[in-house]
């Protein structure tokens, strides 16, 4: 587990180069953060299980990714998740608003916090939007 430098900006910084870790082509990462510490990281991967390949999702390794002993419903309920996903040779930020399966393992685990980047090919600057499990994804933009 990593030490946050007391800012989100850190936080950022490490999901982004979770993202820049996938082979695939549209290369998605996650961090999950309490008290300024990142719990859980993983990025988007191709798995297989006998003779079968799938998507592993990156919100879903790093909720896995979490260490037993702080996966319980307290530890998520306090934490934030960091989602990105870049594209293109330039790395640009794109939409990765969770899907529906992942929402659902979000939820399942408690976290109730969720930033996640957004289409930045047609703005100025990198931005994020929030989800509150308490609402709908709320759209509220931060500049990284």
């Amino acid at each position: 587990m990593d030490s946050l430098n007391r800012n989100r900006e850190s936080g950022l910084d490490r999901v982004y180069k979770m993202a820049k870790k996938s082979t695939m082509i549209h290369k998605h990462g996650a961090v999950i953060i309490r008290n300024n510490e990142i719990i859980g990281e993983g990025y988007n991967h191709v798995s297989s299980y006998m003779s079968h390949r799938y998507s592993v999702h990156a919100e879903v390794a790093a909720i896995m990714s979490v260490p037993k002993r702080l996966r319980n419903r307290r530890t998520f309920e306090e934490s934030t998740m960091l989602v990105v996903r870049i594209c293109g040779k330039d790395h640009h930020l794109n939409m990765s608003k969770p899907c529906e399966n992942c929402r659902k393992e979000i939820e399942k685990a408690g976290i109730r916090r969720v930033f996640y980047s957004v289409d930045t090919n047609n703005t100025n600057s990198d931005s994020l939007s929030s989800q509150d499990s308490n609402s709908a994804y709320a759209s509220s933009s931060d500049t990284m």
